[in-house]
């Protein structure tokens, strides 16, 4: 009777004992996938910002550069634009 709570109670302690180990490393894991993703995100957010913002620029450009043409040519009346 013993014997068998101590072989139980070593069976118990391995266990935990490899349970422990394995939390552990997946535990590192977990926070370096975590951060590496973030990274990921956050440098494609940054890129399609980028993107989006030149797009933006370069089409405002355009926009002003045909009411320019439009007023200096006069296809376009200055009334249109008055408040």
């Amino acid at each position: 009777m013993v014997k068998l709570k101590l072989r139980l109670n070593l069976r118990i302690k391995k266990r935990k004992n490899y349970f422990l180990k394995t939390y552990s490393e997946r535990k590192g894991q977990a926070i370096l996938e975590y951060i590496v993703i973030l990274s990921a995100c956050l440098f494609a957010t940054l890129g399609v910002s980028k993107n989006i913002t030149s797009i933006i620029g370069s089409g405002i450009f355009r926009l002003g550069a045909q009411l320019e043409q439009d007023l200096k040519t006069g296809r376009l009346s200055l009334k249109l634009w008055s408040n």
